[in-house]
């Protein structure tokens, strides 16, 4: 029997295809361009992305291509991690402002800071296991990557919300992500995300509503019996919280309840809760994140005594 014929072997052009027209100066060496021809190709026709990593063309590099870029710039079993992560896995809403990558532990990858494209590289132990390719390029899986990008995030309150938004948008479930945590004993904000995911998983989808809860919990305050309240009857959801013995329903309204177009909004949507809800003695109780931050004491002491009828 004849033995197989070799596979031939890859030219850079083939990497590059393979990486959507994304190619570093190691990767095109090790497959048969010379370091004249990468000069002359990147001073002509190509165009650098960072140091070492080139598109294939003089044009402006599409999202796509800055991706692979970013794990072509981690090496060899590199994958997009944190914020980097999730708006390739279709999370919106994320304020990604830069590429974070997980690289092997033992590799030493430089940050990159240069103009249109930012480079933070975190060592991840057994990161290969937690990959998989989202539009072609490695990823970590999102269950871990939305851990990370809660870790590294600037506040408390971007923290959450990366947990909030993927499970509003449903990527994965709160029990997903909390049997991965467990897993991450040394993760920073480990406590908090722990807790941020119980709320989350009770029904606080919005930073509003995770703000609301703490808040209770910080002054003593029974926390509501459920969020998210439906007080329409095709379903649309509009209050925050609602105590259901006290009949009394609370909407915490965030910086963009001040703007205008959301102003009216409100309150035609106060209007419509006033007559879904009368002739049953609800009472509507809207606060802002501000009062929450600035008057909470105030506003504890005001709560308190609606919730115990000592008005």
């Amino acid at each position: 029997m004849a033995s197989p014929e070799p596979l031939p072997e890859l030219t850079w052009r083939d990497i590059a295809a393979r990486q959507g027209g994304v190619i570093g100066r190691g990767q095109a060496l090790a497959h048969g361009l010379t370091p004249d021809a990468w000069d002359w190709k990147l001073g002509r026709h190509w165009r650098a992305i960072g140091e070492g990593v080139a598109v294939t063309h003089s044009g402006t590099p599409t999202e796509q291509q800055r991706r692979r870029a970013a794990v072509v710039h981690g090496g060899p079993g590199a994958a997009l991690d944190g914020d980097a992560a999730l708006v390739a896995l279709g999370v919106k809403r994320v304020p990604a402002v830069a590429f974070d990558v997980a690289v092997p532990v033992k590799r030493q990858v430089s940050p990159i800071a240069a103009e249109g494209f930012g480079l933070r590289p975190h060592r991840i132990k057994d990161v290969l296991r937690w990959t998989s390719p989202a539009q072609g390029v490695p990823t970590v899986r999102i269950d871990l990557a939305v851990l990370h990008a809660a870790a590294w995030a600037a506040t408390d309150r971007e923290a959450e919300l990366r947990l909030a938004l993927v499970v509003q948008q449903r990527k994965s479930k709160a029990k997903n992500i909390r049997s991965v945590l467990l897993k991450q004993t040394r993760l920073r904000r480990r406590a908090l995300l722990l807790e941020a995911l119980e709320d989350i998983e009770f029904g606080a989808h919005a930073t509003s509503e995770l703000d609301f809860l703490r808040f209770c919990r910080r002054h003593g305050l029974a926390v509501p019996d459920e969020l998210q309240v439906k007080v329409r009857a095709d379903g649309a959801k509009y209050l925050d919280a609602r105590y259901r013995r006290q009949r009394i329903s609370v909407e915490v309204d965030g910086a963009h309840h001040m703007w205008v177009e959301q102003w009216e909004a409100d309150t035609l949507r106060s209007l419509a809760l006033a007559v879904a809800a009368h002739g049953t003695g609800e009472q509507l109780i809207r606060i802002t994140q501000g009062n929450l931050r600035h008057s909470g004491d105030e506003v504890a002491r005001l709560l308190r005594q609606l919730l115990l009828g000592t008005v």
